[in-house]
């Protein structure tokens, strides 16, 4: 049964976020309309994919989205029924050109504004986006300026982190940070995201290397998606070898050393901030959200924020719902630092 009166607590607090995706943050009534708007230009059918997240054919295969529900359903499928890639092409097919970037930046600084946020890191990978005609400097160029845009009739400010994809090699990682250079001083930062498993953060340094030397922050999805004990090498290679400013899920970090080197002692003394999120983690791999020990982690005093990475991937994966379950756990103080964190925390070039 849920608390009215935490969950209002929650639901009224006005924060910044340090993680999320575009892609995972595009509402599906904007995909849909998207899909079916009345325009000259021909768009791709919105169809249900070939198979399932197991390879079994769907009997709806090639067979349109009856209405914006089912498509809700498909999205809430992610790993469960659907596959990353079917469900993240839906939302990528909408921000191949300027002209969708625009629409749909407006669309994601909606939704922000409709959930009290008033700062975020919104991220998104350029390679991603160059099915069309954009390079990936025009398309980190063409983002920017539609958040810019959506900012004068939201108020929302979007500072994005470009994100390099792990199946990138050495060399391409380093094409998406030549990429951002132009813009280091518009960009919160670089990323490295997507699968984990088998791409550890040692094998992207030079790309993280060369970012540094152009001044860019640096944070990395590490400690997510492996073994407890793969976790924690990630963490600790994305600390010492990345030098990252930032580390997002780092599930484990409550361990707080591997190898006899101390993750949290180097977090606090270099301010490196953790992306928690702990809706995501619950929902994509059973995580317990009280084994995060984010309490600790605070007490101790690392630099804890909340977030909803890919919010719309699940039925509870908004920032409310998160602070929520952070309220049930632990109590209303604790969301209050939270939020204190979402500002200390953000990199907002100011």
């Amino acid at each position: 049964m849920r608390d009215p009166g935490l969950w209002d607590y929650c639901k009224n607090k006005k924060l910044c976020l340090n993680h999320i995706h575009w892609d995972g943050g595009l509402r599906p009534e904007d995909l849909f309309a998207w899909y079916n708007a009345d325009v000259s230009q021909d768009r791709p059918p919105l169809v249900w994919p070939e198979n399932d997240v197991r390879g079994n054919p769907l009997p709806q295969a090639g067979q349109p989205f009856k209405d914006v529900e089912e498509l809700r359903g498909f999205m809430h499928g992610l790993l469960v029924k659907q596959g990353f890639g079917e469900v993240f092409k839906v939302s990528l097919q909408t921000l191949q050109d300027a002209d969708d970037m625009r629409e749909m930046a407006l669309a994601h600084c909606r939704y922000l504004a409709d959930h009290n946020i008033t700062f975020a890191e919104t991220r998104f990978a350029p390679w991603y986006h160059t099915d069309g005609e954009m390079s990936m400097q025009y398309a980190i160029g063409a983002a920017i300026n539609a958040f810019g845009e959506a900012r004068e009739e939201t108020g929302v400010e979007v500072r994005p982190i470009v994100c390099i994809n792990r199946e990138l090699d050495g060399e391409d990682a380093c094409l998406v940070v030549e990429a951002a250079r132009p813009y280091a001083n518009e960009l919160a930062g670089i990323d490295l995201a997507c699968i984990e498993n088998d791409r550890p953060p040692w094998m992207f340094r030079g790309a993280f290397m060369l970012a540094k030397t152009y001044g860019l922050r640096r944070t990395v999805h590490a400690g997510e998606m492996c073994d407890e004990q793969t976790n924690l090498d990630n963490i600790y290679q994305a600390l010492e070898q990345l030098d990252a400013n930032g580390i997002s899920h780092a599930r484990p970090l409550y361990k707080k050393t591997v190898d006899g080197f101390d993750l949290v002692e180097h977090m606090i003394k270099n301010q490196v901030r953790l992306e928690s999120n702990p809706r995501s983690n619950e929902r994509t791999f059973g995580q317990d959200i009280a084994e995060l020990h984010l309490d600790k982690l605070v007490e101790w005093g690392v630099l804890v924020t909340v977030n909803p990475d890919d919010p719309m991937l699940w039925p509870d994966g908004d920032t409310v719902h998160n602070l929520y379950a952070l309220g049930v756990l632990y109590d209303k103080e604790f969301v209050d630092q939270m939020v204190a964190n979402s500002y200390a925390a953000a990199w907002t070039g100011r």
